[in-house]
């Protein structure tokens, strides 16, 4: 197979028309950090900063085409998933990992967006921690979806990183909860649990309604620090720090939860 210039990833996951989260966020971040980003769209959704009104998902035959044409062309370093949406969608991709013997595959179980609507049937839930997330070489949970997969309260930190534990037994090599959600704290905190040893990084939280698509932005980057050849700590390190960076710089679009500035670093 032909090796590319630079290092070509793929996200799996669904189209935000508002383009601030999904698909849309993750070729900004791949592009702003250095990767290929190809793309096999599961989803597609009719939403602003204000809310989803719609989604209606692909035949699961596309989304089997769609992985199966990029496989064919590209040498994908790594691949990340984002919305799913439904346990079938979340079975085919698996499936696929599978068949392709995915080693690098980051695992973002996208579930509510920021406006609060559902972006994952209730059903799905068992599929991810039946079939994808076992295979997965990092899981990108934030506290609520880590709360959802083990079907408990997460206050603490200390909460969260039993809950680490736990998933770890599922068969993930790697787990980071992004703290965004924890308002207990002045600081955002995010920890990495991986060869049994937790890692924290905190950031000044940001008092800004521009965080819509913060999730799919940091599995997005992390996926492609992962593919530039980056450890998993400073991976961590740098996707939290591209996140905030690109948080702080305001947009002001839309009326409600507005994007993320992908291109923070085109515009100081």
């Amino acid at each position: 197979m032909k090796k590319s210039k630079i290092p070509i990833v793929l996200t799996i996951a669904g189209s935000d028309s508002g383009s601030g989260a999904g698909i849309q966020a993750d070729l900004k971040t791949f592009s702003s950090l250095g990767v290929y980003g190809t793309t096999a769209i599961t989803v597609v959704t009719s939403q602003n900063t204000k809310r989803v009104r719609d989604v209606s998902a692909l035949d699961l035959s596309m989304i089997s085409s769609q992985i199966d044409c990029l496989v064919e062309d590209f040498d994908l370093r790594a691949i990340k998933t984002g919305m799913l949406f439904t346990p079938d969608i979340v079975k085919i991709v698996s499936d696929k990992a599978k068949e392709y013997k995915w080693e690098k595959l980051i695992v973002d179980p996208v579930m509510v967006a920021s406006s609060g609507d559902t972006l994952l049937q209730s059903e799905a839930i068992d599929e991810y921690k039946n079939s994808l997330i076992p295979i997965s070489f990092a899981v990108t949970p934030n506290i609520p979806e880590l709360a959802t997969l083990l079907n408990e309260k997460i206050i603490t930190i200390n909460d969260i990183k039993n809950g680490c534990v736990k998933i770890r037994k599922l068969g993930v090599k790697n787990i980071i909860v992004k703290g965004g959600h924890d308002n207990n704290n002045k600081d955002s905190i995010d920890i990495l649990y991986s060869d049994d040893t937790f890692y924290e990084y905190s950031l000044p939280r940001l008092k800004s309604k521009n965080n819509h698509g913060t999730g799919c932005t940091f599995a997005a980057a992390f996926t492609a620090n992962i593919a530039l050849g980056e450890n998993i700590k400073q991976s961590f390190i740098n996707s939290k720090d591209y996140v905030w960076n690109a948080m702080s710089n305001d947009l002001l679009i839309g009326n409600g939860n507005g994007p993320v500035d992908h291109f923070y670093k085109l515009r100081k």
